[in-house]
């Protein structure tokens, strides 16, 4: 509880330089180009490594991530994914729609170029297609989550293969990347939504919740040419995620058994 008490003020610091950031991450902040970045991605790392700082996350990336243009697939965790990554480098998500109504993170994520995709709504699926064309085209990179939500167990779910497509038809190469949330060296579940908690509980939960190790693992690249099959990336991809977990030596499985997701 005393983690609460003591990150409320930084809270309402947090909330301040939000409203800050979504008035820099405008049209003309994702013009004006300071050095690698431009001054919008700037101001979203920056505001993501301050939100990661407030939930007490601790976040080691092992490994280079390539620059882009590229294709970075992870496996989903939690919602504290987007945090943990935009801390790292400044990324273009494809997320799903209803994270643009969650207070606050949905805003911001919607001005970093999220590209959100409508379950059911092929549309809006073409529509996020177009806009890794684009983000291709612009040399960024581009996160995808192809297990498609948290999956219901812990550990890696299946990886879809249908976002690889405009990797492919872009020649564009692919990297995976392992997120691993650890508590005294095991993996650790807290940061998963438990059964029928919604956003804001969870987010209160964890804003009270001691410090998290994050390991952000950036694996083997592959090229993708003409011939390369969606679905044979999408199994190669989760395999090279799958190798950084070791479930009979790191997972408490009785302990993710009580706080398995719905």
């Amino acid at each position: 509880m005393w983690h609460l008490l003591y990150r409320l003020p930084w809270l309402i610091l947090l909330v301040i330089i939000s409203l800050l950031s979504l008035l820099l991450c405008n049209p003309l902040g994702h013009r004006i180009q300071l050095g690698r970045y431009t001054l919008a991605q700037y101001v979203m790392r920056s505001w993501a490594i301050f939100a990661c700082g407030l939930f007490g996350l601790q976040v080691s990336l092992q490994g280079r991530l390539q620059r882009g243009p590229l294709l970075v697939v992870a496996n989903h965790q939690s919602w504290q994914d987007v945090l943990v990554l935009l801390s790292i480098e400044p990324m273009a998500f494809v997320a799903k729609q209803e994270i643009r109504g969650w207070p606050v993170l949905g805003f911001l994520v919607a001005a970093a170029g999220t590209l959100f995709i409508q379950r059911g709504n092929s549309q809006s699926l073409n529509m996020a297609r177009d806009g890794m064309h684009t983000a291709f085209s612009k040399d960024r990179i581009v996160l995808v989550f192809p297990e498609a939500g948290v999956p219901l167990t812990p550990g890696v779910g299946r990886f879809h293969g249908r976002m690889f497509a405009p990797a492919i038809n872009n020649r564009i190469p692919v990297q995976p990347l392992a997120i691993r949330y650890l508590e005294n060296g095991r993996l650790s579940q807290r940061s998963r939504f438990r059964p029928k908690e919604g956003f804001v509980v969870s987010f209160f939960r964890l804003l009270s919740a001691p410090i998290t190790q994050v390991q952000v693992h950036a694996l083997e690249v592959m090229d993708t040419t003409a011939g390369s099959q969606r679905n044979d990336l999408a199994r190669w991809a989760e395999q090279q995620v799958r190798t950084c977990y070791d479930p009979d030596n790191i997972l408490d499985h009785e302990r993710a058994s009580r706080e398995r997701p719905v």
